[in-house]
């Protein structure tokens, strides 16, 4: 029975020697942290190329992700300085000041390809993005780039030569962009279609009619035969001619269409509206009224010697009547309906020597429908009557008047015996050009150059831009008696379907709209015209209606976390509050769910096995078999301690002999683990042996 028990016990102590080899060396496994790679991760970003100054643009990143190993991505954008990020896709994790941070986790699977795009509003020229994009194990992967233009922040501010002769129905010009902002948005055209210019010569000694072209080349020579004086040319490009006894028809090729017979000594010639020649007879006091084939429509009596005649807008003929050299009878301006009724005759005012015709030459109609006078008098030079015959000013032209004429700018040219004035509309002296004799004509082609006749002299006909500069001088050995071209025609009596293009080309360029945003319903800019050409044609607005707007800002939201701390499963709600009084602009939702980075949590409460006997070095240890919180690593168990070593034998009474009580009280002990196995066997076989 004895025996029966000591086996019984030898195999319960075994069994619970095996359980303690287990606990201790099998109840638990190891954590194995893993460093994701990151290698075969690349940026690219899509930028727009250009942005307005104050609009909306979305700035988007691809994230190429190929590496099947990497579950987490930190990514911070900085945006540019002033600009509002509104909203993001998907929502950014953190925003503070200019940096935009994004966390890509998808609860710890491997990262795919992902793409992120926000909306900013552009508020300042800077428009360089950095971003860095790093590993949830902090490992750099890569740095780069982005570069928006911002238009309305570098104004393009282009300035052009002067347009080129007009060549083959086209001309050309140069221009620069002087804030070298590298865009041609805003560039002005380079080329344009023009009319070809030509100017036409009445050749007096010669009996002919010569065609010049814009370089000053003779491209045409026409026999008209009996002293050609006068020239003009009419709505289907045929030429008119005049000479001491007919009137001359040429087709725009140069071939005779008839000639017809005309009054006593006709002078002067114009075209209507209607397409009929009009011809002043200086020695019958008429004006005679053709028909564009050649039949006298009528005749009328105006004042007395005619010369200067010239038809405005409303197709109304004005007529200078040079008059006499008797001091009591000088000359008028007469004005005619197109039916020749007379509406008025004019001598300016009375009252005051300066203002009184004289001996009125030249007459010309300006684009306001004004009539400007030459007058021979040396003391009255030009005159300026509106167009119901007011006198509005009379101006000194340094000299005997004897041709006038209007260019594209409304600027008035007079051609005296020695020089040239140009005035502006208001009767300003611009420049005093030419000091030569006897200049007879004077005409604007269609590039708005000046061409005028030299009677006396060189011979020929002068070029002049419309700075006054010589262009030309062009002779060819005789004396041009007038010179004319179609521009009157075409730019004040037709009307504006037939004007040209200026050779001054406003070119304005303006600021950026202020204030901004809008404040207070209305913004304004200035501009200016590079090229000074004076006038506001083409001028932009100055100011512009606005609505007014409180956007918001990442100032005017606030909000809170829960969980405070990110938990296990890296997502928090983020809960929104708008503080501020402001719309659209910035937004979110009411609530939200985003991706956090997870903290594990260090271990702080421990559950251990049982300590193990005490060893003959004194130290008794055990193991860990769970700890808390949850999911936690690391901390800081108690596994060893020190022990005194157990030297004690069953035989507590001391007698030399183990009895049965003894025994059972000594397998407690090393039950508890005060006795190794080698004292309870010992103990054991101490008590089977003894006698």
């Amino acid at each position: 029975m004895k025996k029966g028990w000591v086996i019984l016990i030898l195999v319960i102590g075994i069994a619970l020697v095996f359980s303690v080899i287990y606990l201790i060396y099998f109840s638990s496994s190891p954590i194995l942290l893993g460093s994701p790679e990151i290698q075969g991760v690349y940026v690219n970003r899509y930028l727009v190329s250009s942005a307005d100054f104050g609009s909306l643009q979305t700035i988007g990143l691809i994230v190429n992700i190929n590496n099947l190993n990497l579950t987490g991505l930190i990514i911070e954008e900085q945006i540019p300085e002033n600009w509002q990020v509104l909203s993001s896709n998907p929502p950014y994790s953190r925003i503070s000041g200019r940096n935009i941070t994004y966390l890509l986790w998808q609860g710890g699977i491997p990262l795919q390809t992902q793409t992120i795009s926000y909306i900013v509003r552009v508020n300042s020229s800077d428009g360089q993005f950095k971003g860095t994009f790093t590993s949830v194990d902090n490992s750099s992967v890569i740095q780069g780039n982005g570069i928006i233009n911002v238009l309305g922040t570098c104004i393009e501010n282009w300035s052009c030569g002067a347009w080129s002769s007009c060549s083959n129905n086209q001309q050309n010009r140069t221009c620069s962009e002087t804030n070298q902002c590298g865009t041609t948005i805003y560039r002005p055209d380079l080329t344009q279609a023009c009319e070809s210019s030509y100017i036409f010569v009445a050749d007096y000694y010669n009996n002919r009619t010569l065609k010049f072209n814009s370089l000053g080349n003779i491209v045409g020579s026409y026999q008209t035969n009996n002293y050609p004086t006068r020239v003009a040319i009419d709505a289907n490009k045929n030429l008119w001619v005049l000479n001491n006894t007919a009137l001359v028809k040429l087709n725009s090729s140069g071939a005779l269409v008839g000639t017809y017979n005309t009054g006593n000594s006709p002078n002067y010639i114009a075209v209507d509206a209607n397409n009929n020649i009009w011809v002043a007879n200086g020695g019958g006091n008429s004006v005679t009224k053709f028909s564009n084939s050649g039949a006298i429509i009528g005749t009328y009596n105006v004042g007395i010697a005619p010369r200067g005649i010239a038809v405005d807008s409303n197709n109304n003929i004005w007529v200078a009547n040079f008059g006499t050299m008797t001091p009591n009878v000088h000359g008028s301006v007469m004005k005619l309906s197109n039916s020749g009724t007379i509406l008025g005759t004019y001598t300016a005012s009375p009252n005051a020597y300066s203002q009184t015709m004289s001996q009125p030459t030249a007459i010309a109609v300006d684009a306001n429908n004004n009539i400007w006078v030459g007058d021979y008098d040396t003391s009255r030079g030009a005159m300026k009557l509106s167009n119901l015959g007011v006198p509005l000013g009379a101006y000194n032209t340094n000299g005997n008047s004897n041709s006038i004429a209007v260019d594209a700018n409304n600027n008035i040219w007079v051609a005296s015996l020695s020089n040239i004035v140009k005035l502006n509309n208001s009767g300003t002296k611009l420049g005093t050009y030419i000091i030569t004799n006897h200049l007879s004509s004077i005409s604007v082609d269609n590039e708005n150059n000046i061409w005028v006749a030299n009677t006396y002299g060189d011979n020929g006909i002068i070029k002049l831009n419309n700075q006054g500069t010589k262009l030309g001088n062009y002779s060819f050995g005789s004396v041009p008696a007038s010179l004319s071209s179609d521009f009157a025609l075409k730019h004040f009596v037709l009307g504006s379907n037939n004007t040209i293009t200026p050779t001054c080309i406003e070119n304005w360029s303006c600021g950026a709209w202020i204030p901004s945003p809008c404040s207070s319903g209305q913004q304004i800019r200035t501009c200016s015209d590079s090229n000074n050409c004076g006038t506001t044609i083409n001028k932009p607005n100055l100011t512009q209606v606005c609505t007014t707007q409180n956007l918001c800002t990442v100032a005017d939201w606030s909000s809170t976390l829960s969980p405070a701390d990110c938990p296990a499963t890296r997502q928090q709600t983020r809960t929104w509050n708008k503080i501020g009084n402001c719309e659209n602009g910035v937004n979110h939702p009411a609530t939200e769910t985003i991706s956090c980075i997870y903290n594990i949590p260090t271990c702080t409460d421990f559950t251990y096995s049982d300590w193990s006997s005490c060893s003959s070095s004194g130290i008794k240890s055990r193991s860990v078999l769970s700890a808390s919180p949850a999911n936690c690593q690391g901390g800081n168990p108690i596994l060893t301690q020190s022990c005194a070593t157990n030297t004690n034998s069953a035989d507590t009474n001391n007698d030399g002999k183990v009895d049965t009580n003894e025994l059972i009280s000594f397998i407690d002990v090393w039950m508890k683990g005060n006795a190794t196995i080698t004292e309870l066997l010992s103990t054991i076989d101490k008590w089977l042996n003894q006698s």
